[in-house]
């Protein structure tokens, strides 16, 4: 039926159009908690060997390549611990095995460095280099004499001091390196130079290198430090420090006392000596370590006998 209205002819009005009915918002479902790093830095993780931490970094999206301070990575710092769980872990998340620190080392560098062998065997299977073509010092670590003639030739500084203060000398004596030393000592390396711990290369150096010289006039700072005498192995020498009232327990470069170096160079009868004296079996140096991470074998049982306890089981103790 047709309706006059208005002036126009319209049909029946339809019926309101219903509203549309707006959804019921349903329950939101409640998101899992998001993951969160956790305190401790992963450069602090990857050194202490807790890979958990470390795993943990790496879910929330941490830089496997991320550099500190001394521009290390991760896996500089579990390169130069041994702890290759973490280096392996590191390697798969595409950590850079040949990434450079502030001195131009590489991760295997440090493996090398601190005698970390099959972290080191690791890393050559994943192509790390060691970066003795860039650096003197590191040419004197591997022994690679070829590189340090060529550095010297270049013009390098016998005596160059990298930030701890070693010299190539000191890196040969360490290593044992003979044929470099012989190099260096002709080239006018200063046997006498010390490290930032009072460190002379006669400290670091064992018969037929530590016979060559002293025939060159060294000699050892032991004499000078509690810990320097730790690092040569001269326990007359730190008997006459404790006596002279040297704290037993003192720290020293990156907070490293007497009986970590003692642990670390092996030196048992200093070791006992030092426990007897009052040393405190699980102080912490930098990075967390006690005396027993870097122990081994005899040392390692000696340091268990009286309480000692590595880091990651103090940190598991809450200590």
């Amino acid at each position: 039926m047709l309706v006059v209205g208005c002036g126009e002819s319209q049909q029946s009005a339809p019926a309101p159009e219903a509203k549309p009915v707006e959804p019921v918002a349903e329950a939101a479902t409640p998101e899992p908690p998001t993951a969160k790093a956790p305190a401790i830095p992963i450069h602090e993780a990857a050194a202490e060997g807790n890979i958990k931490a470390v795993k943990q970094h790496l879910a929330v999206g941490a830089d496997v390549n991320a550099k500190n301070g001394e521009r290390c990575t991760p896996l500089h710092l579990a390169a130069g611990e041994g702890h290759k769980d973490i280096a392996e872990l590191l390697v798969t998340k595409g950590a850079d095995v040949n990434a450079k620190d502030e001195e131009g080392e590489t991760p295997l560098d440090w493996a090398i460095l601190l005698n970390q062998s099959e972290t080191a065997d690791l890393l050559r299977k994943h192509a790390s280099k060691s970066s003795a073509e860039d650096s003197i010092h590191v040419a004197a670590m591997s022994g690679n004499i070829e590189a340090a003639k060529q550095h010297l030739a270049a013009g390098a500084d016998v005596n160059t001091k990298d930030s701890a203060r070693w010299t190539p000398l000191h890196f040969t004596a360490q290593f044992a390196q003979k044929e470099i030393t012989e190099l260096l000592i002709s080239k006018g390396a200063d046997v006498n130079a010390k490290n930032k711990r009072g460190v002379t290369p006669l400290d670091l150096a064992d018969g037929e290198i530590a016979d060559l010289l002293r025939r060159h006039g060294g000699k050892s700072g032991a004499e000078d430090s509690v810990h320097v005498a730790a690092v040569a192995g001269n326990i007359e020498a730190v008997k006459q420090h404790l006596v002279a009232g040297a704290d037993v327990n003192a720290k020293g470069w990156r907070e490293w006392t007497p009986l970590h170096l003692a642990a670390l160079y092996d030196h048992k009868e200093i070791a006992e000596l030092l426990i007897a004296k009052g040393a405190d079996v699980n102080v912490k140096r930098r990075g967390g370590q006690t005396a027993l991470d870097s122990a081994d074998s005899e040392i390692a049982d000696l340091l268990r006998k009286h309480g000692g306890k590595t880091g990651e089981e103090l940190k598991a103790e809450g200590k």
